[in-house]
């Protein structure tokens, strides 16, 4: 397990300020922590080199670009070097959205990106007959909605999150878009005059397009990348199997969710499993003492509840073939 950081009040208000909004300026991040800027510039500097922030990303809606996100989840034969080898391969392959190494009644989990069940079939088709030895079983789901909320127990104030799914529509852009995007991805903090001389264009035009990106859901946000460990805390993933479906009861759910400070995520998917929250707890206990809260305020609702424990995962918010639909979709 990773050494925890030594971090005090002020660094937890700069991550709270980075988790609402982790493109906010240097100076911007001094008004949200009532700090001098040398001093907010040098502790989200530290904060980086203690390895508590590894990067910020622009949270990217693939559901805006026509993408849909299917979920796999493998258990998987005890052989470390099959399973360093599958972990290698699914962070190489272009439609893989989010990788999860778990602890739990499954061994790992996928996301890929696809314009339809068709594709999607071809690519976990890809990625099973490449590791048909090593996978033991495996289910999927398909994501419908996906809610990330603030992490407010590090002081920031709960709200209705930024919300990846929805309808998939395909939204034209081009190329300096596209490139755009990708760069956000990779970190959210890029200053606009840098990306400018990047992409070969002026800060006018990037500010410009950086705004309609947004105003159009294709960029719902900027997130910061933690390292949960270093700050005493674990993920978890709970699977939600439900007795009824009611509407307003999963509205009631995903409300207390919402604005529990431990959740940072509620899903929506197609499968036997209909809901999911993600949780970032400082121990086992808390996490158990949530979900009895759960299930005692949403017994009517919650039938059972598995768990699964992230001990690894990993983002990649800007789908890496998104510019192959684009242009197979250009009129």
């Amino acid at each position: 397990m990773a050494e925890t950081a030594r971090v005090d009040l002020l660094d937890r208000r700069l991550l709270a300020a980075l988790d609402r909004n982790a493109r906010s300026s240097v100076s911007a991040l001094a008004r949200a922590v009532g700090e001098g800027r040398d001093r907010v510039e040098y502790r989200y500097r530290r904060l980086v080199e203690l390895g508590v922030v590894r990067g910020t990303s622009a949270v990217i809606n693939p559901y805006r670009l026509g993408l849909t996100v299917y979920k796999t989840y493998l258990k998987l034969e005890n052989r470390r070097t099959r399973i360093v080898e599958f972990l290698r391969f699914l962070q190489a392959h272009p439609r893989v959205y989010w990788i999860a190494e778990c602890d739990g009644r499954w061994d790992f989990i996928f996301s890929v990106f696809a314009t339809s069940p068709f594709e999607f079939y071809r690519v976990q088709n890809e990625v099973l007959s490449n590791f048909g030895d090593l996978v033991l079983s495996f289910d999927v789901f398909t994501l419908v909605n996906l809610w990330l909320y603030r992490r407010s127990y590090l002081g920031a104030a709960s709200d209705e999150g930024v919300l990846i799914g929805g309808m998939p529509e395909f939204n034209r852009l081009g190329d300096l878009e596209y490139q755009l995007l990708k760069a956000l991805a990779e970190d959210a903090r890029s200053a606009t005059t840098h990306l400018a001389e990047l992409l070969s264009t002026t800060p006018t035009i990037i500010s410009n397009r950086i705004g309609k990106l947004e105003q159009g859901g294709i960029i719902g946000g900027y997130r910061v990348d933690l390292d949960l460990a270093k700050l005493g805390m674990t993920m978890f993933k709970a699977q939600l199997y439900l007795r009824q479906y009611r509407d307003e009861d999963v509205q009631k759910l995903r409300s207390f969710c919402a604005h529990h400070p431990r959740i940072t995520y509620f899903i929506e998917q197609l499968g036997d499993c209909k809901l999911e929250v993600e949780l970032e707890v400082a121990s086992y206990d808390e996490y158990v003492s949530i979900i009895r809260e759960l299930r005692s305020r949403h017994c009517g609702l919650i039938r059972n509840i598995e768990t699964n424990l992230i001990a690894h995962e990993e983002y990649h918010w800007s789908p890496r073939g998104i510019r192959l639909y684009a242009e197979n979709h250009a009129t």
